[in-house]
């Protein structure tokens, strides 16, 4: 049956990948993210009034000690997302940027650098609603089946969950069935509507970007002949990504998930991005960085990654008996026999700095010469004219033109009236959580003022009144200013001149660009 589910959607998936291409994805997509945020936030209101918050605080008060879900401070029991866990995803972020090809369509699709600029700072708005939904059903159903008040409805979800005989797959099934039995049918029905959307915009997505860079990024660059034609290079894009949706069939089919799916997601994520990221900041903003490095860069990512993978599969049947053959009085092997002692987070921190340890030193060890970076990043006298933006406020230039805050938030003379609005409101919003978060860190580690009770009433403020508030605000204005531009991207299509000449590859007159130090 999941293989028949699979195949389903993946088809679906498939066809409008090939069919339509980046086109059609980008605009499936956009009605499907604005459906969603409708969804979640119509489901939050019905959580919300349905589940007091007060009893769901409740209910997480149960928690273990040393496992609270409500105080941060009172978490040293747990043992995978503990602190250390968060402060690599920190790390992970900020040498990551853009580097996840998942989306690497959608990073190429604006007309300009500036629009592109700007899709990074509005795409953060666009998480506030879903991101608070994804949080709040979990928190509704861990009170739900922990709070006696509610063991009425605990009672079935607790005896189907017990039916199943895996654990991981008891855990992985909890919330799903806590749905199913409190959600009245036609919210119910909407929820899965919504999230069957999310698998296929998510896979068709995936599908392109990965087929396409296989092709673009290996197999062209390999080839090393003479260009393809247009009709040989849209069948072999076409297989590349038809391919990538046989593997991901293969492999769901095959892999058993012996960890939390965001451990997963890390650990997987690091075949690319254990990599990726050393690559992109060494090639955008070092000019002695080289292709060498870049292959070691990633060949590093992929293998500690692989390797990874492939030590938390072997590890409780094979790796384990066989070192405890060895030292059969070892405290730390007979404390992990079970499972592998570094989860996927931690795996994905070693591989990124082994990777960026790599990339450096091959760096500085190759051939002694520069890139000409403003020729690569068309700046200076290497500008193309057509996609500068005029600014005629002459304070604006000034701003940025010398040191100042424009400069520091990354506002240029490119941005308009609306756009500084936009990029002072995310800096503002960021700033304001991050003192936030300075103050109640200090207290904390000082005092004991604040109680897990007033815990509750931070979380009330920042996660209800300002994330529903907020995400019904970003919802109406992402899906009117979407609509618009969809519309305007189908008048572009229409009267825009396509160089059939441009098939994504570098020329070898690009390649040129290299000079002797």
């Amino acid at each position: 049956m999941l293989a028949v589910v699979m195949f389903s959607y993946l088809s679906v998936a498939l066809f409008i990948a090939c069919v339509g291409g980046q086109v059609s994805i980008m605009i499936t997509d956009f009605l499907q993210g604005i459906l969603m945020m409708l969804i979640f936030l119509f489901l939050m209101f019905f959580l919300l009034h349905t589940f007091r918050w007060s009893d769901i605080m409740a209910g997480l008060a149960i928690a273990p000690a040393g496992q609270s879900m409500i105080n941060p401070f009172k978490t040293s029991q747990v043992a995978d997302f503990n602190i250390w866990y968060f402060l690599i995803a920190i790390f992970g972020a900020i040498l990551n940027t853009r580097a996840w090809q998942g989306s690497s369509g959608y990073n190429a699709a604006a007309k300009t650098p500036h629009e592109a600029v700007m899709a990074g700072i509005i795409g953060g708005w666009r998480t506030i609603a879903s991101g608070l939904c994804i949080l709040l059903i979990p928190m509704v159903a861990y009170a739900v089946l922990h709070l006696p008040a509610f063991s009425s409805i605990a009672a079935p979800i607790q005896a189907e969950i017990s039916a199943i005989s895996d654990p991981m797959i008891q855990s992985q099934m909890t919330v799903p069935l806590f749905l199913v039995h409190t959600l009245p049918v036609g919210i119910m029905g909407l929820f899965a509507a919504i999230i069957i959307a999310c698998a296929i915009s998510c896979d068709d997505t995936y599908l392109h970007a990965w087929g396409t860079i296989f092709i673009q990024d290996v197999y062209l660059p390999l080839r090393k002949q003479e260009k393809l034609d247009p009709k040989k290079h849209m069948l072999l894009l076409r297989l590349a990504i038809f391919g990538v949706a046989a593997f991901g069939f293969t492999f769901s089919l095959l892999f058993p998930l012996k960890d939390f799916i965001l451990m997963y997601f890390a650990l997987t994520g690091a075949i690319y991005l254990g990599g990726a990221g050393a690559v992109i900041i060494g090639g955008l903003y070092w000019k002695r960085g080289t292709t060498a490095a870049a292959w070691t860069s990633l060949t590093t990512g992929t293998v500690l990654a692989f390797g990874g993978i492939l030590l938390q599969q072997m590890w409780p049947d094979h790796v384990a008996p066989a070192l405890l053959h060895i030292w059969p009085d070892s405290q730390f092997l007979l404390a992990h026999q079970a499972k592998f002692p570094l989860n996927g987070q931690l795996i994905f921190f070693i591989a990124m700095i082994t990777s960026l340890t790599g990339y450096i030193v091959v760096s500085l060890l190759g051939p002694k010469r520069v890139y000409n970076m403003d020729k690569l990043l068309h700046r200076g006298n290497y500008a193309i004219k057509q996609d500068v933006v005029t600014v005629k406020d002459e304070a604006v230039k000034l701003a940025a033109s010398r040191f100042s805050w424009h400069r520091i938030i990354g506002i240029s003379s490119n941005f308009t009236r609306f756009d500084r609005f936009v990029a002072w409101a995310t800096f503002l919003k960021s700033m304001l959580f991050w003192f936030f978060f300075i103050i109640v860190t200090g207290i904390c580690l000082l005092t004991n003022w604040i109680t897990d009770a007033v815990w509750g009433e931070i979380w009330w403020w920042q996660l209800v009144a300002f994330s529903v508030v907020l995400g019904s605000v970003c919802t109406t204005w992402l899906a009117i200013g979407g609509v618009r531009d969809a519309f305007r991207l189908f008048r572009d299509l229409r009267t825009g001149k396509i160089d059939e000449h441009d098939d994504g590859s570098v020329s070898e007159e690009e390649k040129s660009n290299w000079k002797a130090e």
